[in-house]
């Protein structure tokens, strides 16, 4: 993007990018959010990609991964360069953009909500390297909602609010608490004991149970979700709670178990059966499996709807319109209008349409898979307080995070994965987080 008005200067000289491979020669290097590097490709040639290895105009392949397993050796990260890109995890993914930043000459590395995807491990790694650049002259821009991350990492902290400086603070040296408090109300525009928000509702009947359930991914699962509860999946990346839910909503293919829907048996084949059965999902991808970021926001919202606001093929466009306009007041989507394109959004305003969709048909479960991921705490708020008026109308949630406060303060009951089973099962009360973590990771 280009700058309407201001001075951008660079060791004392002004400068003007005209893209980035103007930053890229200056040594500035960014981690976005989402990875945009080339998932067909290995690991190696994404390395090194723009700048590859070269003789007489073919690639030195072998020199390449030669080099890049010495290089992702060097930072710490245990990934084989060998493999394709898309292979990996989205958090793996994310390790090798940073590597990626990290080699040559960089100066200045911007990350982007660099352990949205990460885990716990993961996380640890990516901090051992940026103390290392750190100390090697290498200035980090933290991009961070996480506040113990700021807190950990930063030597300044600077809020922004609706594309404007709100203030700066000094990090290191001063008590945590108070400065936390005043961060989140400069975030926010309120009390940090607005932000965390968990309705007191009367638990129901019981919605769905799942009995030895097996699929791709995962072995013998048990639960029970009732109205009115919130059951939160915690389990490291890979662990199987993804792969749990996308079997119930019909998008993977069941081996073994049973599942019982308001008391009668269900049999989930397809996503349709699901969503006929009053099941929502919000995946945990929300870019790659929630929108279509390159069409409007009116019909990202009316996905869910459109069997039911046509009619021999016509579509009613005016239910269209006022669907998609209702949706956009009742959860406070900041977008230029209806027509814009999904991609313009914030991320949490891209959350609440993936969200949104599914309030327009209504369900009776709601299946949401790291919902509040990339998202400022303001809207992470907006979500949990959403989250509160579907159990109040008698809905249930299954809420999987990579986030343990998350899940933790959320939840009515806990299941932790560990290769693909259940590890623990308890109420987060009876529990602590380092309890749940230790069932997670088998310690």
């Amino acid at each position: 993007m280009q700058k309407t008005t201001g001075s951008l200067v660079w060791e004392g000289t002004p400068v003007e990018f005209a893209g980035p491979l103007d930053a890229l020669k200056l040594g500035i290097a960014a981690i976005h959010q989402e990875v945009v590097l080339c998932p067909h490709l290995s690991v190696a040639a994404n390395l090194y990609l723009g700048h590859e290895e070269t003789n007489f105009g073919m690639m030195r392949r072998r020199k390449m991964l030669s080099d890049g397993r010495a290089l992702l050796k060097r930072v710490g990260f245990d990934i084989d360069a060998s493999r394709r890109l898309g292979d990996l995890t989205i958090g793996q993914q994310q390790l090798v953009a940073t590597a990626r930043a990290a080699s040559g000459d960089t100066r200045l590395i911007i990350f982007d909500e660099p352990t949205a995807y990460l885990t716990r491990s993961e996380t640890d790694q990516l901090f051992k390297l940026i103390r290392e650049l750190n100390a090697r002259g290498v200035t980090i821009v933290y991009i961070s909602h996480r506040m113990e991350e700021i807190l950990e990492l930063a030597d300044r902290a600077s809020v922004m609010r609706d594309g404007s400086l709100i203030s700066t603070h000094q990090v290191k040296g001063v008590d945590a608490e108070p400065l936390t408090s005043r961060l989140v109300k400069d975030m926010v525009a309120r009390e940090v004991a607005d932000v965390h928000f968990k309705a007191e509702v009367p638990i129901g009947e019981e919605l769905i149970r799942v009995e030895g359930l097996s699929g791709e991914g995962f072995e013998d699962i048990s639960l029970t979700v009732r109205r009115g509860e919130i059951v939160g999946l915690y389990g490291l990346i890979g662990s199987g709670r993804s792969e749990f839910v996308e079997t119930l909503f019909g998008r993977r293919r069941r081996t073994a178990g049973s599942v019982t829907w308001c008391g009668e048996p269900l049999r989930v084949r397809s996503e349709r059966d699901a969503v006929k059965a009053g099941i929502a999902l919000l995946p945990e991808s929300r870019r790659d499996q929630g929108l279509c970021l390159n069409l409007p926001v009116r019909l990202n919202l009316n996905l869910a709807s459109y069997p039911a606001i046509s009619l021999g093929g016509i579509l009613r466009r005016g239910d269209e319109r006022k669907n998609a306009n209702a949706q956009v007041k009742a959860l406070s989507i900041r977008t230029s209008g209806i027509e814009a394109n999904a991609s313009s959004l914030s991320g949490g305003n891209q959350q609440k349409i993936v969200l949104g969709k599914w309030l327009i048909p209504g369900a009776d479960l709601f299946i949401v898979d790291e919902p509040t991921v990339g998202v400022d705490v303001g809207a992470k708020s907006e979500i949990y307080k959403l989250f509160a008026k579907l159990l109040e109308e008698g809905a249930g949630i299954i809420l999987i995070s990579s986030y343990l406060p998350e899940v933790y303060d959320l939840a009515d009951k806990l299941h932790v994965f560990r290769k693909g089973r259940l590890a623990a099962s308890d109420a987060p009360s009876a529990t602590s987080h380092e309890a749940i973590l230790a069932a997670a990771i088998g310690a």
